[in-house]
């Protein structure tokens, strides 16, 4: 996972290394300064060095300072760095932290990344260490918020615990792929990467005005509707990642979404596998959304400005805060049917991670002219 953030500010780097590492050798968040190994079980172990040193770090720095980036269509390896990392066995095979930061520094800006794998957090595991790096480097160390004991599992525990008489079964229990419906989904959904339209991935940024005018239309239909911007944009780029399809189609659509699993922790920890209630036919779609993390309002590296660039005369955005926040990844990957709801900055515009047909981005670019 590839997480950047950009600023109108010239940041110190050396700053922001010193109070990341700072963070990272205080009690438990020492974790996030293990190496990972996979033990004989082939499952991923994190081993914590006595003491990190120059020769092992607590976290993997890399700098440039470019006065010209020449951006291509593969910018994340540019975000990320020459070190970054570029698949597990880059970990395990090797001596590296679990977290690589790379920095570039320009005359009126700077790029801050982050590359980690993401069973190491999630979406609001990134919101505590940004928040907590921030707290350091401001000098805050008091209040950074304790770590849970590594050597501590709470959900083996929850796991563990008996489960309830009266747990209701779940209704779409009869839509669970299991055994040869679960080979015939995943065919279909190989053949729409295969033979389906071709998907390419990029970040669509949605202005506040047009989100207001989607609310607006959405209670056209339904005043009585309570709605939040996430629901309302996510309803409206689901029917705009679909527009390949005909109108006369009777395949069924698989959402899935990102959601606390802790309620269905039981019965995911005796077979090991999340299941997929759907139709054998169906079209997966997989949202996320992590605007509740606010990382706009989170980060906070305004001891590390040395100066502001020429471009924050023209935005609200106050010193030492990101312009944006954005999941980098590769454009390989580019999936059929992915929304990532990235967050919302200071004017309010939503900026989303969409991979989608040729067909909708046909229709992004007629609304854009």
């Amino acid at each position: 996972m590839t997480w950047s953030i950009c600023f109108y500010d010239v940041l110190d780097a050396d700053k922001l290394h010193e109070s990341l590492r700072g963070l990272i050798e205080m009690e438990n968040w020492r974790k996030l300064g293990g190496r990972l190994r996979l033990n004989a079980a082939g499952r991923v172990d994190v081993h914590i060095p006595q003491q990190f040193t120059s020769d092992r770090p607590a976290v993997h720095l890399t700098k440039a300072c470019p006065y010209i980036l020449d951006i291509p269509q593969n910018h994340c390896a540019e975000l990320a760095g020459p070190d970054a990392p570029k698949g597990f066995c880059y970990f395990h095979s090797t001596d590296r932290p679990a977290l690589t930061l790379h920095i570039i520094t320009f005359s009126d800006c700077t790029f801050v990344t982050l590359t980690l794998l993401h069973c190491l957090t999630d979406g609001m595991g990134m919101r505590e260490l940004v928040v907590n790096w921030s707290r350091v480097l401001q000098g805050d160390t008091g209040t950074v918020s304790p770590m849970a004991d590594p050597a501590d599992d709470p959900a083996y525990r929850l796991s563990s615990m008996p489960e309830s008489q009266q747990e209701e079964p779940y209704f779409l229990e009869y839509k669970m792929l299991r055994g040869f419906s679960t080979v015939l989904f995943m065919c279909r959904f190989i053949a729409d990467i295969l033979f389906g339209p071709c998907n390419r991935q990029r970040t669509v940024v949605l202005p506040a005005v047009f989100v207001t005018r989607l609310r607006e239309e959405a209670y056209e239909d339904n005043s009585s509707l309570n709605l939040s911007d996430s629901e309302i944009i996510t309803t409206w780029l689901i029917r705009l990642v679909c527009s390949h399809m005909s109108l006369s189609s009777r395949r069924p659509l698989a959402i899935g979404s990102a959601v606390d699993p802790r309620g269905r922790y039981q019965s995911y920890s005796k077979s090991g596998v999340l299941p997929l209630y759907t139709d054998p036919s169906g079209f997966l779609l997989t949202v996320s959304n992590v605007s509740r993390a606010r990382f706009q309002d989170a980060v906070d590296f305004k001891p590390a400005v040395v100066k502001r660039g020429l471009a924050s005369q023209n935005t609200d955005t106050p010193s030492g805060k990101p312009i944006w926040c954005l999941n980098v990844t590769h454009p390989q990957l580019a999936l059929p049917g992915i929304i990532h709801i990235q967050g919302k900055d200071h004017h309010g515009n939503y900026w989303v991670l969409l991979s989608t047909n040729d067909r909708a981005w046909e229709k992004i670019n007629q609304m854009n002219a």
